[in-house]
């Protein structure tokens, strides 16, 4: 699949025949077992390279796809109910896949710049739900790099993103910050938010930001369940 992707994408036009394996490889990504849903992982990465080389209407011209295929990536990347205990070989097995995944949420962000911030938004029902929270800041945490760096494509456009962004890092603050022991696969991503933040907080002048973070995650250290 992956020697033939880049032979593929050279001729891809949404309107063709090619329609179909397009909707197959959607399907195969939405499978729940791992071993399926990463053999159409790279597609995403590859396409979305190819797209990244060209005109800024091709990529626009891919977005409902893209649009279709992120929530799905955010569903096979949540932790179940009862996820295995952090390292453990099964744990190691599902982070494997994460990897994977988050290429793929990169090339998602590329293309879909503020329609997938738009996804990451955190509802008051999914507060109650925390792995529906961890994938969410999981997966800010897997487009940090692609803020960060310049780009001549697709940029989140509206004003609201770096709000939007702010909210996300609250959240994991709040987490951090909680009286109760968290789960230890969300604290841990919460965390991990925090650290990979610190300098775009700084740089956007999100000082305030910044000393709750420091101050949560020092306190979480000195935590005695920690």
């Amino acid at each position: 699949c992956e020697v033939s992707l880049p032979y593929f994408t050279k001729g891809l036009n949404v309107s063709d025949s090619v329609g179909e394996l397009l909707r197959c490889l959607t399907v195969i990504t939405d499978s729940a077992n791992w071993s399926v849903s990463e053999i159409a992982l790279p597609f995403w990465v590859l396409l979305e390279k190819e797209l990244y080389t060209d005109r800024r209407e091709v990529c626009e011209e891919y977005a409902p796809l893209f649009t279709k295929v992120a929530p799905i990536l955010l569903t096979r990347a949540s932790y179940s109910a009862t996820p295995a205990p952090l390292n453990s070989e099964e744990c190691e097995e599902f982070w494997t896949y994460r990897e994977r995944v988050a290429a793929a949420l990169q090339s998602c962000f590329q293309i879909i710049p503020d329609i997938f911030l738009q996804t990451l938004h955190v509802s008051t029902e999914e507060r109650k739900n925390w792995q529906r929270m961890e994938i969410k800041l999981f997966s800010l945490n897997t487009i940090a790099s692609r803020l960060s760096s310049p780009s001549p494509m697709p940029q989140p456009s509206s004003s609201d993103f770096p709000s939007s962004i702010s909210s996300l890092l609250s959240l994991a603050i709040e987490i951090i910050n909680s009286p109760s022991q968290p789960p230890p696969h969300l604290l841990m991503t919460a965390l991990k938010l925090t650290e990979t933040y610190a300098n775009w907080m700084e740089t956007m002048n999100q000082k305030e930001l910044l000393g709750l973070g420091l101050s949560a995650v020092f306190k979480r250290l000195t935590h005695s369940d920690s």
